[in-house]
């Protein structure tokens, strides 16, 4: 399992920095920390490796050189002095701290928490490190819908975590893209995504942010190009002159049915599909829109991939301006 956890970012960059020019005060107040399961690359942490801790304005303000295979401590960890305004020594009661492995930042296994409590206070915090971590992909779109004769955006910078990388120093890539036109910015890592006027259809396109090391992650998405709405010539493309949301066809369906909508302006649209309990199922369109007519596609699944069962379901259509908000439902049939 991923353990991950928020820090700043500043920080965390300059802590080899630190840590190599870094003293630790002693004060008349700390906590320690020791564990007996603590690993590095997979095995125990070595005779002679450097336990850091750092408080969030990244002064260290404890230390501890492992004299014992697999484990550490006790681990003083020392509070600032209030009575030496003009040096800061360590961590404040609160305070959460970032520990480090040998300069690598180090995973919190538990069973206790990496925060300063109250002095003398003695807390096992087991540690876990490696000399890379991959990057981790998050919150990735499961699918995207769009014109052919449109683009859509990915800040794919949005959808990725990485514990020792700036995000900025990332390769992203894809594959699948056989139709699917995928341009990424290698200075932004944003990706747009178009497709030729006169092609329409689905693709799966694997997306994969790589670090320095060749470490990397990656995740799917499904893009649905709907067809070229508008006729040939010099002829504008046309524009619904009002909100609509069609029934879905076929009804009943197995495996997929089609559902069109149109916005007459341009709009923030978003379509879910519910149970008969009102239990979200999936959200298949949640993005900004301009004003078309659009074709999707739902093919019985849930947000996770998984078939649902057959029964009646509803799907609702949400569509906000700065001066009007569209909503409307209607029902479904599945069977599997």
């Amino acid at each position: 399992m991923k353990k991950i956890f928020t820090l700043k970012l500043l920080i965390i960059f300059l802590i080899p920095y630190l840590i190599a020019t870094a003293q630790v005060i002693p004060t008349n107040e700390w906590v320690n920390f020791f564990s007996a399961v603590t690993t590095f690359n997979g095995n125990p942490v070595a005779t002679g490796s450097v336990i850091s801790v750092f408080d969030p304005d990244g002064i260290c303000c404890g230390a501890f050189s492992v004299h014992t295979e697999g484990q550490y401590g006790f681990l003083a960890t020392y509070r600032d002095d209030s009575y030496t305004s003009e040096v800061d020594e360590g961590a404040e009661p609160g305070d959460t701290l970032i520990f480090y492995i040998n300069n690598h930042i180090a995973l919190i296994l538990g069973p206790g928490n990496p925060i300063w409590t109250a002095n003398g206070d003695v807390i096992e915090l087991n540690l876990e490190g490696y000399s890379n971590y991959a990057p981790v992909i998050t919150g990735f779109p499961d699918t995207l819908t769009f014109h052919a004769d449109s683009t859509i955006t990915l800040r794919l910078n949005d959808y990725v975590q990485d514990i020792d990388d700036p995000d900025s120093t990332l390769h992203w890539s894809v594959t699948g893209n056989d139709s699917v036109i995928v341009e990424i910015d290698d200075a932004s890592n944003i990706a747009v995504l178009s497709a030729p006027l006169d092609w329409s259809g689905t693709e799966i396109l694997i997306f994969t942010a790589m670090d320095d090391s060749s470490s990397y992650d990656s995740d799917t998405l499904v893009v649905h190009v709907t067809p070229f709405v508008g006729v040939k010539g010099d002829e504008v493309l046309q524009i619904p002159k009002d909100y609509f949301l069609s029934q879905n066809y076929p009804n009943p369906f197995n495996p997929q049915t089609t559902i069109e909508y149109g916005i007459p302006e341009h709009n923030y649209v978003c379509i879910r599909i519910y149970d008969l309990l009102g239990r979200e199922i999936k959200t298949i369109v949640n993005e900004e829109q301009e004003a078309k007519y659009y074709k999707i596609i739902w093919d019985g699944k849930d947000q996770f991939g998984n078939k649902v069962s057959t029964g009646m379901y509803f799907y609702q259509i949400v569509a906000r301006s700065k001066e009007k908000t569209f909503t409307k439902t209607k029902k479904l049939l599945l069977l599997q």
